[in-house]
């Protein structure tokens, strides 16, 4: 059974999904979402199975195909006595503006804190942890504070750049999965960055007449239409079951009746 995919496909999941432009009260951000080019040459390393590494490699890739942008340097870690500071995504040279770009990226996918109505505050990781709010925080206090320190001067002046000047920018990309397939109650802002619902095992119903397929992790960007092979769920309904034994939530396709597709974050206890 497919469980994986062409580059394409994989680029796809990078671009589809919606940057976040607004920003809570206290955190400025500039955000900037470039273009990624397809790939010059097909990739023979090995994509991660981590997600937000695997996306981070698309982006190197997709960048070092751009004609606007060329890779000063990425994953750039600081350090100091052996303890590290922080790390640079990507320094970009921005040829068509004359500017030097420090480049921080992410992919993240939440779901609502089940109680809790704050706007920003609500959103958090599948798992539990990682909220949305500190990772812009961390974002905000460190990644971006790492360009201003001494030592990431030193290493940056060892890429002999050109004298140019510098802008910090922000790609986040941003999957939401609400509590129901409705946009009530949830801000405006989130509306956009709406994936999917999320749905407790014990409360979740699978209709005869669909087609459904449970990816890996790494996978989750991937639009459900690239799946060309599709369990019953009958199926679906046995591997879901044990899979969400081993972890506590799953993301499950649907490709319906009608032909259309949806995803949904099916967990085994309500979050």
């Amino acid at each position: 059974m497919q469980t994986t995919f062409s580059i394409e496909a994989e680029m796809e999941a990078w671009k589809e999904a919606p940057c976040l432009e607004i920003f809570p009260e206290g955190k400025e951000f500039e955000s900037e979402c470039p273009v990624l080019s397809s790939p010059e040459e097909k990739n023979s390393t090995p994509l991660s199975s981590t997600l937000g590494k695997r996306m981070e490699q698309l982006v190197q890739l997709g960048l070092a195909s751009s004609k606007e942008y060329e890779i000063a340097a990425s994953g750039l870690q600081i350090i100091q006595d052996g303890r590290t500071l922080g790390e640079l995504d990507f320094v970009l040279l921005d040829h068509s503006r004359v500017r030097i770009v420090h480049l921080e990226i992410a992919y993240k996918i939440y779901v609502p804190e089940k109680g809790n109505s704050h706007p920003w505050h609500c959103w958090i990781g599948h798992n539990g942890r990682d909220r949305l709010v500190d990772k812009l925080e961390k974002l905000h206090s460190r990644q971006f504070a790492a360009w201003h320190l001494p030592e990431t001067r030193t290493r940056i002046a060892s890429l002999n750049l050109p004298n140019w000047p510098v802008e910090q920018k922000l790609c986040l990309k941003l999957w939401l999965y609400f509590n129901t397939h409705s946009d009530d109650g949830f801000p405006a802002w989130a509306a956009k960055h709406r994936a999917g619902g999320v749905h407790s095992s014990k409360e979740l119903s699978l209709p005869d007449d669909c087609g459904y397929w449970i990816p890996p992790k790494c996978c989750w960007g991937i639009n459900p239409r690239h799946q060309q092979q599709w369990l019953n769920a009958s199926e679906a309904d046995e591997i879901l079951k044990k899979k969400l034994l081993q972890k506590g939530a799953q993301l499950l396709w649907i490709r319906r009746s009608d032909g259309s597709y949806g995803r949904d974050i099916v967990v085994s206890q309500t979050i």
